[in-house]
């Protein structure tokens, strides 16, 4: 679908795009022409003006009709009837155009463009005195060449503006769908996984329902087949809100209940709550946070990151181990880091920590579905702040919070 959309819509920008290009290129053709055509005008008007005059002054008739020149000169009279013309104006085969010639006449200076003899002439219309006037045709080949020579170039630069354009609308294309191929694929993801992670719990919570309903079985048997039931509806309910809080976590943030916090009693909160499993991994913990360690943050939603946080890091730390929890007050905001020992990971899946439902190839037999971090780092960006992963020791997992303190 996406695929289809992009093809269409690049298929609509190239035609769009060429169309503008052939646009520019017919204006400047126009701009080409009309340019060359007045300077040609202003050159006839000034210097073979000049000279039809000139030699209508200083000479007679008979003397005029010797006159060699490369313009055609003709005089007429009144009644439109030629009088006299220059050497080389003899087979210039043209009838003057009689409105023109009359406004020539009233002492209007004229042009008009037209083809003699398959070339192209420019053609003025001049007064020269109350019984004559004028006519100075002058063939612009100089203009057929320019606008053959910008046609040739067109013809020839057409494929290149062809292919140009398709590239351009390729890329805007790519460019204004990229928001919405990311947003597609992340819920066609979001989709596929979803229905991964509840197949295994409703499949167990069937199964268990059927076994509990071949025979009957004593109320110590169904109260363990209920008990196991509630276990995996819990497990159920608790997946459903994790997806239900991930859902549009690449578009809005959290809507915040914040109030004063004090995240330095938070840690060792937490903390506490994993001590049973810490001490059976023997695990080494040790934790610098000033005491009063103050922010103005929703305190339901910042517990569930330390939460998340701290069970990730007891939870892959291996037994022996060793876990460090630092925490200061730097600048405007709460830096909070968690290191702890951990398996090697590749460098291209630290990319992918935060990506929901993915869990790295250092995992072993750990169990998890890939929210966690995501959960986390989404909850820490609503509040305006930020968290990234990285490995600063080759066996060391480090994850690093950066907190606003209002």
């Amino acid at each position: 679908m996406i695929r289809h959309t992009k093809n269409r819509l690049t298929l609509l920008f190239s035609i769009a795009v060429f169309g503008i290009n052939l646009l520019i290129l017919l204006v400047s053709y126009y701009y080409l022409h009309q340019s060359i055509l007045q300077g040609l005008k202003q050159a006839l008007s000034k210097d073979g003006q000049n000279e039809l005059v000139e030699y209508y002054n200083e000479h007679s008739l008979a003397e005029f009709a010797q006159v060699d020149e490369d313009e055609v000169m003709r005089i007429y009279d009144s009644s439109g009837s030629l009088i006299v013309q220059t050497v080389n104006s003899q087979n210039f085969n043209f009838s003057p155009n009689p409105v023109l010639l009359r406004a020539a006449f009233l002492g209007q200076s004229n042009f008009e463009s037209l083809e003699v003899e398959g070339v192209l002439h420019l053609v003025l219309y001049i007064p020269i005195s109350q019984a004559h006037a004028g006519l100075i045709a002058e063939p612009i080949l100089q203009l057929s060449q320019y606008e053959e020579n910008f046609r040739f170039l067109v013809m020839i630069s057409l494929p290149a503006v062809i292919f140009l354009s398709y590239l351009i609308s390729s890329w805007l294309v790519n460019l204004a769908m990229r928001p919405i191929t990311l947003a597609f694929r992340y819920q066609e993801n979001f989709s596929s996984n979803v229905t991964h992670e509840l197949h295994s719990p409703l499949t167990s919570l069937k199964g268990n329902l059927e076994v509990g309903l071949r025979r009957e079985r004593s109320i110590e048997e169904y109260q363990d087949i209920l008990h196991l039931g509630l276990l995996e509806s819990n497990r159920i309910i608790t997946l459903l809100q994790d997806l239900q809080l991930i859902a549009s976590s690449n578009f809005t943030p959290l809507s915040l209940q914040c109030e004063e916090v004090d995240l330095s009693a938070m840690i060792t909160e937490v903390v506490a709550d994993f001590e049973v499993l810490i001490q059976e991994k023997r695990i080494v913990l040790v934790q610098h946070c000033p005491k009063n360690l103050l922010g103005e943050l929703d305190e339901v939603l910042i517990h569930r990151v330390l939460l998340n946080v701290m069970s990730n890091a007891v939870k892959y730390t291996p037994e022996g181990g060793k876990i460090q929890i630092w925490g200061a007050r730097q600048g405007k905001g709460i830096t909070l880091i968690f290191s702890n020992t951990a398996q090697p990971l590749k460098e291209e899946e630290v990319e992918h920590l935060f990506d929901p439902f993915f869990r790295g190839s250092n995992v072993g037999g750990a169990k998890g579905k890939g929210l966690g971090l995501n959960i986390a780092r989404y909850i820490i960006f609503s509040h305006g702040g930020k968290m990234e992963a990285s490995y600063t020791q080759p066996q060391e997992f480090t994850l690093r919070m950066q907190i606003p303190l209002r």
